[in-house]
């Protein structure tokens, strides 16, 4: 054989090699798995749960009609109890918005009165304030929240009147007499202490009167030996 033949032999072999391996390389590159592209995942912020306010829970009052105050009943007869000092001295103060006594009393009562001044105003037109007896609910602000257990409208009272509030009986107990002049008419007023006294805590416009007293009575249905009990603190 001819070296032309030998040399186009070569050749014809090297290029037929060289193809199959141009379509191995290929196909080794079709059939390679893609390597996966991992995506973050966008963090998102942690939502805080809204904290609720503490619930106050309400303070403890001392249970009515226990009769525990009361140190026995000296007579069965019923007896107007006064719950100021008489002789203590005083002057007219003008009810312009509230005022409020906190009072407790140590036996079953029907009755309270409070002497109102009226500086001789004419009764037409007629002038007139609101009573609203509350049982006690440990605060001043929460007691008032309450349904009242009696209220009552008095109109055209006389001067120095005591001006009285009637109800069935009421057990022995803590209580809250609110007293409002809703249009503020000046020619009304309660005759106030100039000292506080045992029987009671007095309010005006919603804020401690500081040793005020206001001449309150309270109507038992029996005489107990103690006509005062003890008193809550008011906030």
């Amino acid at each position: 054989m001819s070296n032309k033949c030998i040399l186009l032999l070569f050749l014809t072999f090297a290029i037929t090699i060289g193809l199959l391996v141009g379509c191995i390389e290929k196909a080794s590159e079709g059939d390679a798995t893609p390597t996966p592209v991992t995506t973050e995942e966008p963090t998102t912020a942690p939502t805080e749960e809204p904290t609720s306010e503490p619930t106050q829970e309400p303070k403890e009052t001392i249970p009515p009609g226990t009769g525990q105050y009361a140190g026995g009943i000296a007579s069965d007869e019923e007896v107007w109890a006064l719950f100021y000092d008489e002789n203590d001295s005083g002057d007219p103060t003008q009810v312009t918005g509230s005022m409020a006594a906190q009072f407790f009393a140590t036996t079953e009562f029907d009755k309270l009165s409070v002497a109102f001044v009226t500086y001789g105003a004419p009764k037409d037109p007629p002038y007139h304030i609101y009573y609203y007896l509350f049982a006690w609910q440990g605060t001043y602000d929460d007691t008032l929240k309450s349904e009242p257990l009696v209220e009552e409208k008095k109109v055209n009272f006389n001067d120095w009147e005591n001006v009285e509030l009637s109800f069935d009986p009421l057990p022995d107990g803590e209580y809250l007499l609110y007293i409002l002049n809703d249009e503020s008419f000046t020619f009304i007023g309660v005759f106030n202490r100039v000292a506080g006294h045992e029987s009671h805590r007095a309010f005006k416009d919603d804020q401690l009167w500081e040793d005020k007293s206001f001449s309150l009575r309270i109507h038992y249905t029996k005489t107990p030996n103690n006509l005062y009990g003890p008193l809550s603190e008011p906030w």
